[in-house]
């Protein structure tokens, strides 16, 4: 069962411990919707977790379906899920998910950025662009799915 990319963000939100190294802000999201979604390609031999894109944004991968969700709170911390949501993720998914938790999720959304800035998926999908410079250019998936299996072996 596919996810969409709303409910890894459910799973995400959930995990939010406003001040603390846990807190969400709409960066940090944008690249552990990344990195979740870089693992299973790698993981399950190019199976999307969710069909939902990545841009190369100037401040790394980022699902414009969730920017236009979440841009209105900038640098701020986004809100905790509420406990009523039903997310509806296999024991397989959950497990991948709680992995990319556990090893990205102390990290702040600025060192993320960093990180993804480094990584050829995101660096190949900005070509010639400056740094500063915009760009709706996808991060293609079998891109990403080839690097993270390198990083897996």
């Amino acid at each position: 069962m596919m996810l969409s990319i709303k409910d890894v963000t459910n799973f995400f939100l959930c995990k939010n411990i406003p001040n603390s190294k846990y807190e969400i802000t709409h960066l940090k999201l944008q690249k552990l919707l990344y990195y979740a979604q870089a693992w299973h390609l790698a993981i399950f031999d190019g199976r999307p977790l969710f069909d939902e894109d990545f841009e190369a944004w100037v401040h790394g991968p980022v699902n414009r379906e969730i920017y236009e969700v979440y841009k209105g709170y900038g640098y701020n911390i986004l809100p905790v899920c509420s406990s009523e949501i039903s997310l509806n993720i296999t024991e397989e998914q959950k497990k991948l998910l709680e992995e990319v938790w556990i090893s990205y999720g102390s990290f702040t959304g600025k060192y993320l950025e960093t990180l993804s800035h480094q990584e050829r998926p995101w660096l190949e999908a900005r070509g010639g662009i400056k740094a500063n410079e915009t760009s709706t250019n996808v991060i293609s998936k079998d891109k990403i799915t080839d690097y993270y299996k390198l990083l897996l072996s």
